[in-house]
């Protein structure tokens, strides 16, 4: 017996010496770090995405029908299972056994698992969801497949939308860019922070347990049978459906930055602040939305408050186009055509293309001087073109607009705004300007850019 017990104490001496040394051998030697080179792309192919297409949706189905079993758990579809499932989930909360059930599950899912693996059909799911009948592809004619094709890219379209606005709402929040609501989360961390201290962690996970369990199947059923209800005490319904978008946050402040650039008269400026106030409680903004009035569309675009419309004889817009410095007449023509709007306090220019940042808007109050020019000597007549000289906070810079009919009405016009501008500062004595704004003139924006800001560039 002794011999047997020292011969055990050797094998395990040996086998430590010799791992030992086995690990300072791999770390005796210095080696290069291995570079991972990118795999080959394959290029389009219909059957590759045709099944890559099919292997997708056969893999996520479990993932989705997990998710659609549980909504159906929480919205009472079955009572009496959901009322099994409530009770035993209250009972764990209260005991401090939640997390032994969950792993306790997922133990005894592998095991279904492996079974259905060995050959045993026994299946069994902890939510389960009633099929959908699916036509057979192979049945169905050309027009039905095309139809389908539409369908599913209308539903990844708008499934990619909600996604990215939930992402972006969910980033403004955390970021302050709605101060209610992150207010709100920080209150809650410092509260959660202060309970994380003073209460023993057995009783913490069992608070916050029990209110999770109530909160989805208690409170979220008597939301969805009742919605004004959950309008009126649904505190957290509201806020997500406050919180802003990136289009939406750059909409509203640079409504903002807009601000300060109105010219009105002293005796205008209570009617002005009325609509301005009326325009910004409309915050929730959808870019697809449909606009049926022109000037609606308009001031939604280079978002104007709706004091600001078209000048008569504006009401559709001058033709221009964008005269750039180091390109071609014929790339100048293709690209920058366009259009000019002009309001009381605003000169915009509207591209034909889809609304970018290289719309131009240009603040009344800030143009120095407006010049006729001719872009090109060799041509006969006085030109078609006309020159601005613009300073906004300190930056200067000059736009040139061609191809215009009937410039000396648009100069009259654009002149005639000018002197409005500077009269009323004079009589005002201070540019009008109701509230500070965090918001910079060089930040960007949606749809525009502000004509000193513009750059020359595609």
């Amino acid at each position: 017996d002794t011999r047997q017990t020292s011969g055990r104490l050797q094998r395990v001496r040996d086998w430590m010496v010799d791992w030992l040394y086995t690990s300072l051998e791999e770390f005796s030697d210095l080696t290069q770090p291995v570079e991972l080179k990118p795999q080959p792309t394959q290029p389009l192919n219909l059957k590759i995405l045709k099944a890559n297409v099919g292997r997708f949706q056969l893999a996520i189905k479990p993932y989705v029908d997990t998710v659609r079993g549980i909504q159906n758990l929480m919205l009472w579809n079955s009572k009496s299972y959901t009322f099994l499932v409530l009770c035993l989930l209250l009972f764990v909360c209260r005991s401090g056994w939640l997390i032994p059930l969950m792993l306790f599950l997922a133990a005894l899912k592998m095991i279904v698992n492996y079974l259905n693996f060995r050959g045993y059909p026994w299946y069994f799911s902890y939510f389960p969801v009633d099929e959908e009948d699916k036509e057979d592809a192979d049945t169905l004619g050309l027009s039905e497949k095309i139809n389908i094709v539409i369908m599913v890219a209308t539903k990844v379209q708008n499934g990619l939308a909600t996604a990215a606005d939930g992402l972006e709402k969910i980033q403004n929040l955390l970021t302050w860019r709605h101060k209610n609501g992150a207010k709100r989360v920080f209150k809650m961390l410092c509260m959660g922070f202060v309970f994380s201290i003073l209460l023993p962690t057995p009783v913490l996970w069992k608070l916050i347990g029990i209110t999770m369990v109530i909160k989805m199947f208690v409170v979220k059923k008597i939301y969805s049978m009742f919605p004004r209800f959950q309008q009126r005490f649904d505190s957290t319904h509201r806020l997500w459906l406050e919180l802003p978008t990136n289009a939406q946050y750059s909409r509203i402040h640079s409504r903002a930055e807009m601000d300060k650039f109105i010219s009105v008269s002293p005796n205008a400026r209570g009617e002005l602040e009325t609509s301005i106030v009326n325009a910004e409680s409309d915050a929730e903004f959808h870019a697809s939305d449909d606009f049926t009035d022109d000037q609606d569309r308009f001031r939604e675009l280079f978002s104007l408050p709706v004091s600001e419309q078209p000048l008569k004889g504006w009401e559709n817009g001058k033709r221009a186009v964008l005269i750039s410095k180091n390109r071609s007449l014929v790339s100048t023509l293709a690209k920058k055509r366009g259009k000019l709007f002009l309001t009381k306090s605003f000169l915009c220019f509207e591209r034909d293309h889809s609304p970018s940042v290289r719309n131009i808007v240009v603040p009344i109050r800030d143009v120095v001087q407006i010049t006729k020019i001719k872009v090109n000597e060799r041509l006969p007549g006085k030109g078609m073109s006309i020159q601005l000289d613009i300073c906004t906070d300190g930056t200067s810079s000059v736009l040139r607009f061609g191809g215009i009919l009937r410039r000396e009405d648009m100069v009259k016009d654009i002149e005639h705004c000018i002197q409005s501008a500077k009269q009323n500062e004079a009589q005002s004595g201070d540019r009008v300007s109701r509230k500070t704004s965090d918001w910079s003139s060089t930040d960007h924006v949606t749809n525009f850019t502000f004509g000193a800001y513009y750059e020359d560039s595609e």
